[in-house]
């Protein structure tokens, strides 16, 4: 925030879980301001409100989404956890390429129920130029999970020290999919 000229002075914090409670937060005047998901956060800003920052502004390494499992049923199901990678490699490479913009907004616009003109402006923030944030092959960034780890240690969600991202991620999956 103090990117776009706010001090960390001034301010109450409360928490609030998930998105919903947030914006109702918002709208009731309880609270000034309140980090939000897309689309929720673009169509709020149709309706006046002011977007103040994105989170791959202040950390544009982090690692935006996982799928994760845990390890004995990754061992037992190697090869379909293989063939999802492939698929998940796919998609990416599919919502990435230019000439696929207009069906990948399409449908993104009827998965979430948020307008054509929000889900493109979420495809502009991803794609147009290409932030980094989404994988363009269903590839993890090593040092975007350092990331997340590090914050998940921070906000005292896993233990200190923080273990190294190599103990939480295991690649063998995504290397033998041909995606990382």
């Amino acid at each position: 925030m103090a990117k776009h000229g706010l001090g960390k002075d001034g301010y109450n914090v409360k928490e609030l879980v998930g998105t919903p409670e947030r914006e109702v937060c918002l709208k009731s005047g309880n609270c000034a301001a309140t980090p939000l998901i897309q689309p929720d956060d673009i169509a709020l800003s149709h309706q006046g409100y002011h977007i103040l920052g994105t989170s791959h502004e202040v950390i544009p390494t982090l690692q935006f989404s996982v799928i994760a499992a845990r390890r004995v049923w990754a061992s037992q199901n190697k090869d379909a956890l293989v063939r999802f990678a492939r698929a998940m490699g796919e998609a990416f490479k599919f919502m990435a390429d230019p000439v696929n913009r207009d069906e990948v907004i399409s449908i993104a616009a009827k998965a979430t129920g948020a307008s054509s003109d929000v889900t493109g402006e979420i495809y502009k923030l991803y794609y147009q130029p290409d932030s980094g944030v989404m994988p363009k092959h269903a590839e993890i960034s090593m040092p975007g999970m350092s990331e997340v780890i590090r914050i998940l240690g921070d906000a005292g969600q896993i233990p200190k020290p923080v273990q190294a991202a190599r103990r939480f991620v295991d690649l063998q999956y995504l290397t033998s999919a041909g995606m990382q």
